[in-house]
């Protein structure tokens, strides 16, 4: 198995890509047989209720291990001889991309509520329609994946929902992906935004495209300057973590100021009145930021780049 290790690393990048295409789906077929087998021994595939959906999150965590970390671990194996991404990062950088990342919630919010009222042209209204279907169908499947009625439910949601994308998301999107790309065309942004732009594609959520965007280019600043994977790995896992955490509290103790709080939360942001914290939150956010990318550089070398 050691001679395929680095075996193709020195395929064009172009080639390269084609090669991650293969793995994907090599990687899927399997992962995915492990998890619909449950579903399908248990006559669960009509639809997705408060009885199965246990089964749907076995099936939802193996087909995110299949596609986006058995598929990166197997592309980078076979890509390059040493993988040269450091592990390591500062306290301070760790603070400040949590500071950064709490500081985006209200600017995520903004920016999703005017997502949703953004409209296709009249010619592409029966697009449009398919879209919104297509959200709502995915919102209530969400409301049976955040339901939670035990500390075991909890944990199950924040192992399903926040650690398996923030590993398998980050290291596809930024580990594999936005690295090719930087290699490809020498250009860290032009690697970054494409990335970000697969990488809200990929969860086929339209009418919140724009701030998931705008969240993966944070995600791929981070691991660019600070040259760890780990880092947006764990900001990625705090955020989805937040939430599961503030539906889950708000849901387990129902006569306490914490269902208002959660209410305030999602919120935040997107009132009429939030405008001015919008725009301070933009501010700190880019304090923050520059910050960051001061506090310490690395190498290219040790960027992986």
């Amino acid at each position: 198995m050691s001679n395929w290790k680095g075996k193709y690393q020195h395929l064009a990048i172009q080639n390269q890509f084609l090669l991650l295409f293969l793995v994907l789906i090599i990687s899927f077929i399997p992962c995915y047989i492990i998890g619909i087998t449950p579903v399908v021994v248990s006559d669960a595939t009509d639809s997705i209720n408060g009885q199965n959906i246990d089964l749907y999150k076995w099936l939802q965590s193996w087909s995110s291990i299949g596609i986006f970390i058995l598929s990166s671990i197997i592309f980078i194996y076979l890509t390059e001889k040493k993988f040269v991404i450091s592990t390591s990062f500062t306290r301070a950088q760790l603070l400040l991309a949590i500071c950064s990342m709490l500081f985006c919630l209200p600017i995520i919010n903004f920016l999703a509520l005017w997502n949703e009222g953004l409209h296709l042209p009249e010619f592409m209204a029966q697009i449009e329609n398919w879209m919104r279907l297509s959200e709502a169908k995915s919102a209530t499947i969400m409301e049976y994946f955040v339901a939670m009625d035990s500390y075991t439910d909890l944990v199950i949601n924040l192992v399903v929902i926040a650690l398996i994308p923030a590993i398998g998301e980050e290291f596809l999107f930024r580990g594999v992906i936005q690295r090719g790309l930087i290699k490809w065309k020498k250009n860290p942004h032009f690697g970054i935004w494409i990335s970000a732009f697969l990488f809200s594609a990929l969860h086929m959520q339209f009418l919140g495209f724009i701030p998931r965007f705008l969240i993966g280019g944070f995600f791929g600043y981070l691991f660019l300057w600070s040259g760890s994977i780990w880092l947006p790995v764990i900001t990625h896992f705090l955020n989805n973590a937040l939430a599961v955490l503030v539906i889950f509290t708000s849901s387990s103790v129902p006569d306490t100021y914490i269902p208002a709080l959660r209410k305030k939360i999602e919120s935040m942001g997107a009132n009429s009145g939030d405008i001015p914290m919008v725009i301070m939150c933009c501010l700190a956010v880019s304090l923050l930021l520059y910050l960051f990318y001061n506090s310490k550089k690395k190498s290219p070398e040790e960027k992986g780049i």
